[in-house]
Formats: structure tokens, C-alpha cells, sequence
């Protein structure tokens, strides 16, 4: 028995496999929109709860329900979508963003052609730094440190992330937004051990870990804890009290110069640079022949190189501009430091929708 298939079967089952492969072929691959209908959208990468925004060229009919596919993120992320105003889409999500993850939305609005974009979500911040070796009252060490995160961080998670196999788990303070954790005394015996304190984000599902090691010298051992150069600072730890009132010059010495600005706080040194100046980078420090508050001498020399100063990057216009009067040769300067490339974008601006732009921003 024969079979036939009609003419308008075969159109319609080719539809159905064409659109499935476009819309197979488009997903993930963005179809930009047309600048004549579309001023701005957000791109880059955004913070975990921030909203996506698009800007029309022309007022659109906000009273108009808006369909289902109005705006669709993949990955799906749960949120809301809703007019700001006659020319801005907005979508509010009322999940958090995955951090690190690319996002793409899809945009059909009605009068408009179909386009697509992408965004990235930033990364959750978890860091971790130490603050400089303390002695207890009875030359115990004390280890502690802070602990930074996002805001709405749930403070539970943020006490899993800190731990050491030698000394257990710190305890916690949580004010003002800043995150301490202190371990119990660490006590000193005849020899000289090591402690192992590690940090792991992933209570917080976050793919970050380290560790730092600390020297707990023998209670007759007479030795640098810590050395930090914070601030154009030189901040250094020692296993014991300091007198207060010793003339600390003769022992320290900075880029060959011995008269060094400097103060004394129980087993802490800060030093500031010499006389002449601050501390310069490249100068080379010694400490030697120190001794502590009981007459014990400084085991091990202390010698350090202050490292170069480096600069935070920065991005900045050379002028108080930046709009272009022209496409056609016009220059935008642009300083910069530290950075080895940057993205720049443009809009290019319309005629008849230079009020409407100039109204908006």
C-alpha cells in the first residue's frame, strides 16, 4: 500500500526544523540589536543582585501587558520584568546570580526587532589577611585575623571558612560589617613547632583556599614572628616584649642609614624610615644584635628588601568629555596605569534622538 504525504506536510514539517535549528543555532550566540531602536543595555559584569537594563530609542506602550517572552535569561534566573519608564525595560531578579556565570537575554518586544546580549556575574569576594603576631600576657601567641565578604553573607557559612588542624577553630566577632576571627592562646613549650592556619571559601560556594604558616619559637628563643609593609609601613613581630625605652637606632638599620623613626609596642616594631624621609622602595633593612626586655639576643639577623611601590590600576580621560562631535577621525584620549588593555565602547547617537539621550544621561 502506498503512502503519500501532501505538499503542505513537508512545508511544515520543514518549518518546524528550521525554526528548531534557529533557535538551537542562536542560543548562546547573540544577535545584536539595531542602534536605530536600541540606545543601551547592560553589558560586562554586574553584581550578583543587580538589574538588567534596556533602553529604547522611541517611547514604547508600557500599558501594553508584556508577554512571556518579553525577556528571557538563560541560565533561567528568577526575577521580575517591568517598564522604569516609556523607554527602559528593566528585569529585577529576586534570586541571586550565580557568581562568575555568563548570562544571556533574550529581548522581543513588540515593534522591535528580536536581539540577544550577554552579561557576566561578578565574583563573591572572599579575603582573607592576617594581622601581625601578638604576645599574650604570659608570651603566648595570638593569632587572629579578618575575614572580608559580600554584604549579605550568612554569617554561619563565614565561620566554617577558617580552621587549623593544630589549634582547632577561632572564635568570631561580627560589627560593623567586619568579620574577625582570633584563635585561643597558642602556648609555647621547649622546642619550636609550626601552626598551619587554612581558609577555604567553600562554605560560601566559592572556589577559593590558602593557607598561612606560623612559628611558634621555644619560650627561651628570641626570634622575628611576622613582617608586614603595609602603608609604607614596616611593622615587624618578634617571640618576645620589647623594652619601650630602649634607643632602638644603633640595632636598626634602613638603606644603610641608622637614624630610622620608629616606636615600640610590647613585641611590635613599626618603622617609618629615616629621618630624611619615608621608606623607599628598594631599601634594604637590618635589624641585629637586638635584644628583648630579659637581655635575650636576637637569634636570626632580620633582613629585608622593601619591595617597588606598586600602583592601583587606573582608567582615566585626559579631558572633562566624552562625547565625540564626529565618527570621522575624531580622537578620544585615554591615560592609563597598570592595566594591560581595556575595552572601550561606544554608542553612536542618533539625530533625531540626541534630546532623548541627553535627557537620560
Amino acid at each position: 500500500m502506498k503512502k503519500s504525504i501532501s505538499l503542505s506536510g513537508i512545508l511544515v514539517l520543514s518549518l518546524l526544523i528550521f525554526t528548531s535549528f534557529f533557535n538551537m543555532s542562536c542560543k548562546g550566540k547573540n544577535i545584536p540589536p539595531d542602534a536605530s531602536q536600541v540606545s543601551a543595555i547592560t553589558r560586562g559584569t554586574i553584581g550578583k543582585n543587580e538589574v538588567v537594563i534596556v533602553e529604547f530609542v522611541n517611547a514604547q506602550d508600557t500599558a501594553k501587558p508584556l508577554d512571556a517572552k518579553a525577556f528571557v535569561l538563560s541560565p533561567a534566573v528568577k526575577g521580575s520584568v517591568s517598564w522604569r519608564n516609556e523607554f527602559t525595560l528593566v528585569f529585577t531578579p529576586s534570586e541571586s546570580y550565580k557568581g562568575g556565570q555568563k548570562y544571556q537575554a533574550r529581548v522581543r518586544i513588540s515593534g522591535i526587532s528580536p536581539f540577544s546580549f550577554s552579561f557576566t556575574a561578578a565574583l563573591p569576594l572572599f579575603e582573607v589577611e592576617f594581622e601581625s603576631v601578638r604576645l599574650s600576657g604570659d608570651d603566648d601567641i595570638l593569632i587572629a585575623g579578618i575575614v572580608s565578604v559580600d554584604d549579605d553573607a550568612d554569617i554561619s557559612k563565614i565561620e566554617q571558612t577558617v580552621t587549623s588542624r593544630e589549634i582547632g577553630r577561632p572564635s568570631w566577632t561580627h560589627e560593623n560589617g567586619q568579620h574577625r576571627f582570633f584563635f585561643d592562646a597558642v602556648s609555647r613549650g621547649q622546642a619550636s613547632r609550626t601552626v598551619e592556619v587554612t581558609w577555604n571559601g567553600s562554605p560560601l560556594g566559592i572556589k577559593k583556599n590558602g593557607y598561612n604558616t606560623f612559628d611558634i619559637p621555644g619560650i627561651d628563643v628570641f626570634q622575628m614572628l611576622d613582617l608586614n609593609f603595609i602603608d609604607n609601613i614596616i611593622e615587624i613581630s618578634f617571640s618576645s616584649n620589647l623594652d619601650e625605652n630602649m634607643d632602638l637606632r644603633g640595632f636598626i638599620s634602613l638603606a644603610g642609614e641608622t637614624d630610622v623613626r620608629y616606636t615600640v609596642e610590647g613585641n611590635t616594631v613599626k618603622i617609618y624610615g629615616s629621618n630624611a624621609g619615608g621608606v623607599s622602595a628598594g631599601a634594604q633593612l637590618v635589624i641585629q644584635d637586638l635584644v628583648d626586655s630579659n637581655g635575650k639576643r636576637l637569634d636570626v639577623p632580620v633582613q629585608y628588601t622593601v619591595p617597588d611601590k606598586w600602583e592601583l590600576p587606573e582608567v582615566r580621560f585626559t579631558g572633562t568629555g566624552v562625547i565625540l562631535p564626529t565618527s570621522q577621525g575624531a580622537q578620544l584620549v585615554i591615560e592609563t596605569r597598570n592595566v594591560s588593555g581595556i575595552l572601550v565602547e561606544a554608542f553612536q547617537i542618533h539625530n533625531h534622538n540626541m534630546f532623548q539621550f541627553l535627557q537620560i544621561k
